[in-house]
């Protein structure tokens, strides 16, 4: 019985997505998707595919959710598809939200037969390509097990297609890591990294790790909606959760992990004489849980948990000074924070720990050496009347997706001329 379920699982599996069975068209929120860039004609014949760890979120516009969105006015279609292994949903799920651009969950789960997954994500992945009539001349792939995929997709579909890498952290400095995992994972990404046709990094250090193991890297940092997020000057609504709120209001938003967040740091500023209210915006890990709870012993602490990216403006008129509370370590010293670029474009005030990426912008916000230090440029920000926004926002200009988008659709075309794809 076993054996006849696993023959036909396959099968049976495909027929929940096939397209004449109807394809679920997400319906469209103005609000929630960023401007396009106006293109009188598309740069590129051919289709694209983003293979991703990372769900679809309107709660998270994050770097391969805005350059998949941005890339539909360059490419006739664009695919985003998120890895079985990164979802907890066993039918596969396929979503239209533009013309020309789809949303792929694999479905299968994470936890099914490890081999019969892998083939039935692979086998239904290459159905969705078909059924979409999409020639891939590109794919962009996110960790190492993505780019096997990306290979086998190209080997399997007989294109001619480029693979590009885009390093966007340092899997192998990962908190918890053995050694054992921590060799393979190197292995692993530098394999990665040695095979694709073009690397991107997002930091400096990861584009002289790339360098060192291709010399087509290039650095490609992070960026911002800077048309959202500069309507935090704007006269607007407040957030209804940060009304009537003891000033000052200390505030961040993004992920809330055990090992990127520093726990102590938060608590010297929750029990500074001020008193500031802290407010904490974003996905909890659940690591992080028994952590947050003794930090909202204080009554000055708020968790918020996520909201949509395209309501932060209405949070951060809320905050009288924006912070980056990173450890500092060679994980975030990796990293080059979206949420850094988000602030800067909404003219607030910024305090960051001296995570590497953080000290490119000297002029943008405050950055301090030590705990000590940190809360004395919190002080010196909220109490700073005459704060000008200019400098951190012409940063914030110079570095919109718009922009980084751009630079990206260059370097993708330079590596297609490469070959005549």
């Amino acid at each position: 019985m076993f054996k006849l379920f696993k023959k036909y699982l396959p099968d049976i599996s495909w027929a929940k997505v096939k397209l004449h069975s109807g394809v679920k068209v997400e319906e469209l929120n103005d609000h929630s998707f960023p401007k396009l860039p106006h293109i009188t004609k598309k740069k590129f014949c051919g289709d694209i595919i983003f293979l991703s760890p990372d769900p679809w979120n309107p709660n998270r516009w994050a770097r391969k959710q805005m350059f998949a969105y941005l890339l539909q006015s360059y490419f006739d279609k664009v695919l985003y598809c998120v890895d079985h292994k990164h979802t907890d949903t066993f039918i596969p799920e396929l979503k239209r939200i533009t013309d020309n651009m789809y949303i792929y969950k694999q479905g299968v789960g994470k936890n099914f037969w490890q081999k019969s997954a892998d083939d039935l994500a692979f086998k239904n992945l290459i159905n969705i390509v078909n059924d979409l009539k999409m020639r891939p001349t590109a794919i962009i792939a996110y960790q190492s097990i993505n780019f096997l995929l990306a290979q086998k997709i190209v080997k399997t579909m007989d294109v001619e297609c480029k693979i590009f890498y885009d390093l966007t952290d340092d899997w192998t400095n990962f908190p918890g890591f053995s050694e054992e995992k921590r060799r393979l994972r190197m292995t692993e990404e530098e394999a990665a990294i040695r095979n694709a046709d073009k690397v991107f990094s997002v930091s400096k250090r990861l584009y002289e790790w790339g360098k060192s193991n291709n010399p087509n890297t290039v650095y490609l940092p992070n960026a911002t909606d800077f048309e959202l997020m500069k309507t935090t000057r704007e006269e607007g609504e407040i957030a209804d959760e940060l009304r009537n709120l003891n000033h000052p209001v200390v505030g961040y938003t993004g992920r809330i992990t055990p090992w990127r967040i520093d726990w102590e740091l938060l608590g010297k500023i929750a029990d500074m004489e001020e008193k500031p209210t802290l407010v904490m915006i974003g996905e909890i890990h659940h690591d992080s849980i028994p952590l947050r709870d003794k930090l909202l012993q204080r009554k000055n602490v708020i968790f918020l948990g996520p909201k949509e990216y395209y309501k932060l403006p209405m949070f951060y008129r809320g905050f009288d000074v924006c912070i980056l509370p990173h450890s500092v370590d060679l994980q975030t010293g990796s990293m080059d924070p979206i949420k850094l670029y988000d602030y800067m474009g909404s003219g607030k005030p910024i305090v960051a720990t001296s995570v590497e990426e953080a000290k490119k912008f000297p002029k943008g916000l405050r950055l301090a050496n030590d705990h000590t230090s940190f809360l004395s440029l919190l002080r010196e920000a909220w109490s700073d009347k005459n704060h000008n926004p200019a400098t951190q926002m012409e940063i914030a200009r110079q570095n919109s997706w718009a922009i980084r988008t751009e630079e990206l659709v260059n370097q993708i075309e330079l590596t297609l001329e490469s070959n005549h794809v």
